[in-house]
């Protein structure tokens, strides 16, 4: 279940931006002025992905787990370059990292409830007025 979770995650972080070209942003760039009807509604349908991704992320682990996650996504990716099985070349691949690190900081987010569940037996449950 998790990987399915990192994979919409990924999706939407890479499909967004990233260093190939091949992305929401570039082709943003590339075709505004003319086809600024069809780029409109694929935008507000990120940004409203965008928004529910980060609100469950951030209801679901709070800052202090926002933290501990980027920490210990951090430290895997640390040791992976360290230990030569990631290339750090230049600042594109630190950009691909951060990239990727942003999409597995909101897969934790949106499974943190259904692992707490599985993990504690106990249910969560937000303020349900707000």
């Amino acid at each position: 279940m998790f990987l399915t979770r990192l994979l919409g995650p990924l999706f939407l972080v890479l499909s967004t931006y990233n260093p190939s070209g091949g992305s929401l942003w570039h082709w943003t760039r590339a075709a505004w002025p003319e086809d600024w009807l069809l780029l409109l509604p694929v935008i507000l349908g990120y940004l409203i992905v965008y928004v529910l991704a980060l609100r469950i992320t951030y209801r679901s682990l709070r800052v202090p787990g926002i933290g501990l996650t980027i920490a210990m996504i951090g430290s895997v990716v640390w040791v992976a370059v360290y230990s030569g099985l990631v290339p750090l070349v230049d600042g594109r691949d630190l950009g691909i990292i951060l990239l990727y690190m942003f999409g597995g900081l909101l897969a934790v987010g949106l499974c943190w409830s259904s692992a707490y569940l599985m993990i504690t037996g106990q249910v969560s449950v937000n303020n349900l007025t707000a």
